[in-house]
């Protein structure tokens, strides 16, 4: 919900859409409800189908793997953002505390034309020290 309300404040262009675990992001990805998303961010945490395994589903399936994804977490470890990196994520986005450091990274994200390898670093770069991005 959170992420919903800071896309809408940040642009009213952008379309967010959301699901309530893994389980249910593949099965909207697969019957088309969803299409090429320009990016997945997978909390760790969700039931049914938690976060890693949406993401060793997506990078396992031809049509998806290529879809980027970020890894978003309460956890500070860095042993997880090394998991996310591992399992073919572009980064580790560990959950801000405050509300306008969430708007502040969307926004940054939200301005990069082209999400691969490079322009995640730039912006793992540009967030700051108020930002826990790792890639």
């Amino acid at each position: 919900d959170l992420f919903l309300e800071a896309i809408s404040e940040i642009s009213q262009t952008i379309t967010c859409l959301s699901a309530k675990d893994g389980r249910d992001l593949l099965g909207k990805l697969a019957s088309g409800e969803i299409i090429n998303p320009d990016i997945i961010f997978l909390d760790v945490n969700m039931p049914d189908m938690n976060g890693w395994e949406c993401l060793a589903n997506l990078k396992s399936n031809a049509d998806f793997k290529s879809l980027p994804v970020i890894m978003y977490s309460t956890s500070s470890a860095k042993k997880d953002a090394e998991k996310a990196l591992e399992l073919g994520a572009l980064g580790f986005y560990e959950k801000p505390t405050s509300f306008l450091i969430l708007k502040e990274f969307l926004k940054i994200l939200a301005t990069s034309t082209n999400l691969d390898e490079k322009s995640v670093q730039t912006l793992a770069k540009d967030c700051g020290r108020n930002q826990k991005f790792f890639v």
